[in-house]
């Protein structure tokens, strides 16, 4: 009987169901993905005994969306595998000998089976059956993958990388500060220190309110701030220019603006800081705090916008990288707490805006209930 795979941010259930069918199954796997980063997965697969159909499209290899080490590694495992250029291959189907079969909107991607909202459906029966009679229809040998094919689509993927990283003649060195077409100069905003004054602390009141909040199922949202190196040099700044300007920004993934437009008034802005604690001794990653959202104040903003949040804004430091790219912000009329020097510390996600999952919101309390049991 059909059942289904209802997978949300961590749950991990397509992940974890394919390692089960691996390890139950000793016929043929197949594999139809167009998109394939996971390398984990894939050196458990049966030697001899395995195949895998995809594409090897160079838009989405530079993209990140597939991954040319990944497809290496499938070649270093001698695992034969077929590229489909008839049209866009879209199919993502995991068939287990002949037994079991999973049909899903999840690529074998890290993003797919590790973090991203995916549903599948998994198939025991005669459907398995046309499932490998639709797989093997589209086996070609004459389109296997090679070394070969793979140093050919290399120099068109790089091309492609170098195409996308081109930056406008209008944001070179010194765009922040193009006059707009009013020729006004840019208002610059206050200088940020580098410590943190006057941030409202989590303490036992905001702690209660943020339980409250989430217990009761306030919509939420995660902002990653991108500490990592090499965005800015100074991430921890820009994180406080949001905290006086009452802003949560991001700069990078396309999908972030089909998140913020969703962002509703009186929804929890969780702001992250992620992926800086190696490289800023002494910065912890985690919820480095949380603020209420106005209503209707999604803004896009463009490189030349003299609202933009900026590293330019403090004396002494030039624009950084992110600010090169389209700036997505929503306002926040209150933080209910600011204190990046003691986080919430939980691990954050690739993506720069994103609602907040069941799991995470548990996790979030969890922890909330921990800081408000040392409190007391």
């Amino acid at each position: 009987m059909p059942e289904l795979l209802i997978d949300s941010s961590g749950k991990q259930l397509h992940r974890r169901r394919i390692e089960k069918l691996l390890s139950e199954s000793d016929g043929q796997i197949r594999i139809a993905s167009p998109y394939i980063t996971e390398t984990d997965l894939l050196s458990r697969l049966p030697p001899g005994k395995s195949r895998i159909l995809t594409s090897t499209n160079p838009d989405d290899l530079a993209n990140g969306s597939s991954s040319l080490s990944a497809l290496g590694e499938i070649l270093r495992l001698n695992i034969p595998c077929c590229y489909y250029d008839d049209g866009f291959l879209h199919a993502k189907v995991y068939i287990f000998g002949e037994k079991s079969a999973i049909v899903s909107s999840a690529n074998f991607t890290k993003s797919a089976l590790d973090n991203n909202l995916e549903i599948g459906v998994q198939l025991d029966g005669a459907e398995v059956a046309e499932l490998i009679r639709w797989f093997d229809g589209l086996w070609n040998p004459d389109q296997l993958l090679t070394i070969q094919e793979l140093e050919r689509i290399r120099p068109q993927v790089e091309a492609e990388e170098l195409a996308k990283a081109a930056v406008p003649e209008s944001q070179i060195e010194g765009w922040r500060f193009e006059k707009p077409a009013s020729n006004e100069q840019p208002e610059l905003h206050d200088s940020v220190a580098s410590e943190y004054p006057n941030c409202p602390e989590l303490l036992i009141p905001a702690t209660s309110q943020l339980i409250s909040l989430l217990n009761g199922g306030r919509t939420g949202w995660i902002c990653n701030t991108k500490r990592e190196p090499p965005n800015y040099p100074l991430p921890i700044k820009l994180e406080e220019l949001m905290r006086r300007r009452s802003l949560a920004a991001t700069w990078q993934d396309g999908k972030t603006y089909y998140q913020m437009i969703e962002v509703e008034g009186d929804d929890l802005i969780l702001m992250h800081g992620n992926k800086g604690g190696s490289a800023l001794p002494g910065i912890k990653n985690g919820i480095i705090g949380v603020g209420i959202a106005e209503d209707k104040s999604f803004l896009s903003l463009e490189g030349f916008d003299p609202d933009r949040l900026s590293l330019a804004e403090l004396e002494g430091q030039a624009p950084s990288e992110l600010e090169q790219l389209q700036e997505w912000r929503v306002s926040i009329k209150k933080w209910l707490f600011w204190d990046p020097l003691n986080p919430l510390e939980i691990d954050g996600t690739p993506s720069s805006f994103h609602r907040l999952s069941d799991k995470r919101r548990s996790d979030i309390i969890r922890l909330l209930r921990a800081r408000l049991d040392e409190q007391k």
